[in-house]
């Protein structure tokens, strides 16, 4: 393919992805992927440099949750987790109408 089309391909990846932009397009994921490194920028899903998640409960002696997990993700990649103890409740359904109301 034509370097042209790999650069158009690859602009879309950093846009979409590089999955669906490879499966719209009909080329190679690996390929796609390995335009969109050598371009020197993040396809979107990429998780950003600035973003490390730490958890005190290790130096406050907190002992980890055994409850429930729920894991929301977005459309854009917006990620919310919350972690119960075994002895709390949420309002799920609550939750989730709020999150979409959001959107």
């Amino acid at each position: 393919m034509p370097a042209a089309l790999w650069a158009e391909a690859a602009s879309w990846a950093k846009r979409l992805g590089v999955y669906q932009a490879a499966r719209a397009l009909g080329v190679s994921y690996d390929s796609l992927k390995q335009r969109v490194s050598d371009s020197g920028t993040k396809p979107k899903g990429s998780a950003p440099d600035r973003f490390v998640e730490l958890s005190g409960a290790q130096w406050l002696s907190i002992p980890p949750t055994s409850g429930p997990v729920i894991e929301w993700v977005d459309s854009d990649s917006t990620r919310l987790i919350i972690r119960l103890a075994s002895d709390n409740s949420i309002d799920l359904v609550g939750l989730v109408e709020a999150l979409r109301r959001r959107v």
